[in-house]
This record gives C-alpha cells, sequence and structure tokens, in this order.
C-alpha cells in the first residue's frame, strides 16, 4: 500500500508494460531492458531506498535516479535466466549463461520514467551459428506484479537472419508465462548473407537519393562537351565506355568507404553524410545543366561514392560479429546493391543511348529538365536534413521512386517509338 501510495503522485497514468530487446551477437548476447519505474518499485522497493512522493516528473526523475545499483543488479540475477539447451529430447540438459550488468540508468519517455538497463550473458563457446535453442526464464516485475506485461522480441540473430529491420516477435511474458524458447533450428550463416543481400537490394531500391544520383550520371554518358555546353555526339560505344567508367568510379568509391565504415576503421554521424549525398545530387544535377565538371567527372563519380558509401554503411548493422562474419556481411550487403545497381544500368544505358544520338534533338533538353527536377529535389533534402525549413518534396520523390520499374517502361516505350517514327520518316524521304 505503501508504495502504491508513493506511486501514485508521480505518475497520471501508470506504465503497465515493461520491453525486452535480445542481441544474440557473436560471442554473447546482450538484453535490453526498459522496465516502468512505479512498476519497478512495487515489485522491489529495495532498489529506491530514497523514494518519496513527488510533485512533479522532474522532481520524480531526481528522486529515483538515486537507486542502489548493487541492488537493481542482484534483482535482475534473481529474475532472469538465459540458458541453451544441450542435446535431444529427453536427454537434453540447459547450460546457463552467466549475466553481468554493462548499464543501468533511469530516463523518462513518453511521459513515464523508466529503469533501463543493458545485460550481456556471455558464454565463451559461442559461436552464432552453432547455437541451438535458447531457454529464457524471466518474471521481472511480475513476479509481484501479477497484471503486468513485457513484451520481448528477438533484435538482432545473423545466423537467423533477424535485424533491426525485420526484428521477430516473442512469446509476451507474464506472471503465468515467465519461460519462452528461442527456436534457431534453422540457423545458419548461408541465412544470414542471404538476409543481408537481401538488405543491400531493398536499401538500393528504397534509396531515391541515390537511384536519382545515379541517374544523372548516366544521363551524361550520351553527350559530349562543345563550346562549354552538352551536345549529342559519341558514338554507341563510346557512350558505352563512358557509362562503364562513371560507374566503375561510384562503384569503387562506395565500396572502399563501406567496408572501411563497415569494419569500424572510419566512423561519421549520419547527419553530415546524409547533407553530403544532398550535395553530390546537386553537384550531379547542375552538371547535367551546364557542364561544371567536365573532364573531372569520373574522379567526381569516384569521390562521390565515397560518401554514399558511408550511408550505405550507415544503414548496415554489424554490431557484435566477428570479423569472418563482417567480411561476409559486407560482401553480401555490397552484392545486393551491386546487382540492383547493373540492373539499372543495363535497364536504363540503351534508351538514354538511343534517344541521346543524333538524330533526336530533344535529349539535351530531357536532360535539362531532369537535372532541374533534381537540383529541386537535392535542395530539398539538404535543407531537411540540415532541419531548416524547406518545401516538403521528400513524399512526391518518394512515390515516384516506387514507380520506378514503370518509369523504365516508359522509358523504352518512348525509345521505340522514337526509332519507328524515325524509320518512318527516312523511309519517307
Amino acid at each position: 500500500m505503501l508504495a502504491l501510495l508513493l506511486a501514485k503522485p508521480v505518475f497520471a497514468h501508470p506504465a503497465q508494460s515493461s520491453t525486452l530487446s535480445i542481441d544474440l551477437l557473436s560471442d554473447h548476447a546482450a538484453f535490453e531492458l526498459h522496465l516502468p519505474v512505479d512498476q519497478l518499485f512495487i515489485a522491489a522497493p529495495e532498489i529506491f531506498p530514497k523514494a518519496h512522493a513527488a510533485q512533479n516528473l522532474d522532481e520524480a526523475l531526481t528522486i529515483f535516479s538515486q537507486f542502489d545499483s548493487a541492488a537493481a543488479a542482484d534483482y535482475l540475477r534473481q529474475h532472469i535466466r538465459l540458458a541453451s539447451v544441450v542435446g535431444r529430447d529427453h536427454a537434453s540438459d540447459e547450460l546457463a549463461w552467466p549475466m553481468t550488468v554493462a548499464g543501468l540508468q533511469v530516463a523518462e519517455h513518453n511521459g513515464e520514467l523508466q529503469l533501463v538497463a543493458q545485460l550481456n550473458f556471455e558464454n565463451p563457446a559461442f559461436a552464432n551459428s552453432s547455437v541451438g535453442n535458447l531457454v529464457l526464464d524471466y518474471d521481472v516485475i511480475a513476479h509481484r506484479v501479477i497484471n503486468h506485461i513485457t513484451y520481448a522480441s528477438l533484435r538482432r540473430d545473423f545466423a537467423l537472419g533477424v535485424t533491426p529491420e525485420s526484428t521477430k516477435l516473442l512469446p509476451t511474458l507474464q506472471h503465468h508465462n515467465t519461460h519462452i524458447e528461442i527456436d534457431r533450428t534453422q540457423a545458419s550463416t548461408l541465412l544470414g548473407v542471404y538476409t543481408v543481400f537481401v538488405q543491400g537490394v531493398h536499401h538500393i531500391l528504397a534509396g531515391a537519393d541515390h537511384l536519382l544520383f545515379l541517374f544523372c550520371l548516366l544521363l551524361t554518358t550520351p553527350m559530349v562537351i562543345k563550346r562549354g555546353r552538352w551536345q549529342s555526339g559519341p558514338k554507341r560505344f563510346t557512350a558505352i565506355r563512358q557509362a562503364l567508367l562513371l560507374v566503375s568510379a561510384f562503384t569503387l568509391g562506395h565500396t572502399l568507404t563501406l567496408i572501411v565504415a563497415g569494419l569500424g576503421w572510419l566512423t561519421l554521424p549520419s547527419a553530415p553524410v546524409e547533407v553530403a549525398i544532398a550535395l553530390t545530387i546537386a553537384l550531379a544535377a547542375i552538371n547535367l545543366l551546364k557542364p561544371v565538371l567536365k573532364k573531372y567527372l569520373y574522379c567526381c563519380a569516384g569521390v562521390f561514392g565515397l560518401i554514399h558509401g558511408l550511408a550505405f554503411a550507415n544503414s548496415l548493422s554489424l554490431l557484435g560479429l566477428n570479423l569472418s562474419t563482417k567480411l561476409l556481411t559486407l560482401m553480401a550487403f555490397t552484392a545486393g546493391i551491386e546487382l540492383v545497381q547493373a540492373a539499372i544500368v543495363m535497364a536504363v544505358l540503351p534508351c538514354l543511348i538511343v534517344l541521346g544520338s543524333r538524330h533526336f534533338r530533344c535529349y539535351r533538353q530531357f536532360a535539362a529538365v531532369t537535372g532541374g527536377l533534381a537540383l529541386v529535389a537535392a535542395v530539398s533534402w539538404g535543407l531537411q536534413r540540415l532541419q531548416l525549413p524547406s518545401f516538403n518534396s521528400s513524399g512526391i520523390i518518394d512515390a515516384v521512386a516506387q514507380q520506378s520499374p514503370f518509369l523504365v517502361v516508359a522509358l523504352w516505350v518512348l525509345t521505340l517509338a522514337t526509332v519507328i517514327g524515325r524509320r518512318k520518316v527516312c523511309a519517307s524521304q
């Protein structure tokens, strides 16, 4: 009763649930718990020896931040147990994983106080792909507060193909259900590699900024610079060679930084990287309006690729993987990106070469209009990523990017119609 009286003034709407996120890494398992302080105080008042009624959330945060970390660690050890299943059927046994507390902190989240706990469960013999089923016994808070619910999820498990983008929900932990089993019978390195490969494919397909930049590069290949302006000109093989050089330079650049950043040798905040990507698109767009990059276009493609590779690395989670698994992951992710990039080049380049030949005079205007639209998009992205006021074009751009397969089909229809029309004109002459 005393606990209820103390907790009531602190929270107008006491939280009734906790969350548990599990990362199965190369040599240990990491748990992240978010425990509502009011419920935890009822279940284990010894953790908060200085607790008393507070008039507002700020005062409550100060009071409950003075918790007994040793008592909290002991309480968590008593109420959480992770073990691996050894053997099969009736002969199976359980091998417990020793727990260590990596961090404890009281923090405010959505108007409620939570104890955020970081726990590590060590197993020296842990090789992620060879670990079988795991069992979890967990009754934090629920052993005293019978209506308390903990929502558990598997957030990372390379061998099961689980990533933060594809979290796997686990059974809910409650007073009458404190034991769950994590099925890892399908775990394999191959499944992890395949999942990361698909993630690379989806990343490039969903990245409107990367697709737009690549398209801006390809648009320059059927043109040459004459008297400071773009003109239709090069022969087909010359245009193909230019496209291969541009795409190769871009690929080399983003692959290099993807590997370097993915292995942890280079770490940059995502915000400036995203702003720099918007800048690369703006420069590529301006170059379509007027060839400002000129003979340095190939070098610029490589430098711009370095920047885009940093963004690729930021989207790829390699937390807790050993070196060999990291390399496999980077190779699979890169393969997914390159497969889509190669498909885009093969689908678009023939049309651009035909439309950009000397017989069709509207190509320069088409490239200029595309460059203008790309410049507007780049400025919008840059302002948004700098958190400055801007016109909201992201929704429109993303919607257009989602229709990219239909746009490619439309480009082919336009190309075929143009070729047929040209042949009819030649035949009539």
